[in-house]
């Protein structure tokens, strides 16, 4: 497997066509703390989209959403975003 940073100027780009191509898919959000490790926020639920959000301050964040609307329907922000990497998996 190897991973790819994503230069900041092509995020908006890459996470659109991420979304159009992965919408549905069935993903799961796990949150790293310091002090408490790994936590599974969300399993399984169906991908609806990966937002880029600008606000021109350097201050960047990107919003991962999850699950249908409703109670399943989940949000995840990460704020100030510095570096963005996708791991490919080898194709033959």
């Amino acid at each position: 497997m190897s991973t790819r940073e994503i230069p900041r100027e092509e995020w908006p780009e890459f996470l659109e066509s991420f979304s159009r191509v992965h919408e549905g898919w069935l993903s799961t959000v796990e949150v790293l703390d310091d002090q408490i490790g790994s936590q599974v926020e969300a399993r399984d639920l169906p991908l609806q989209g990966i937002a880029a959000d600008w606000k021109g301050t350097g201050r960047n964040r990107i919003s991962i959403m999850l699950g249908k609307s409703g109670e399943s329907a989940l949000t995840h922000t990460i704020p100030d975003v510095t570096h963005m990497r996708v791991k490919q998996a080898e194709t033959h």
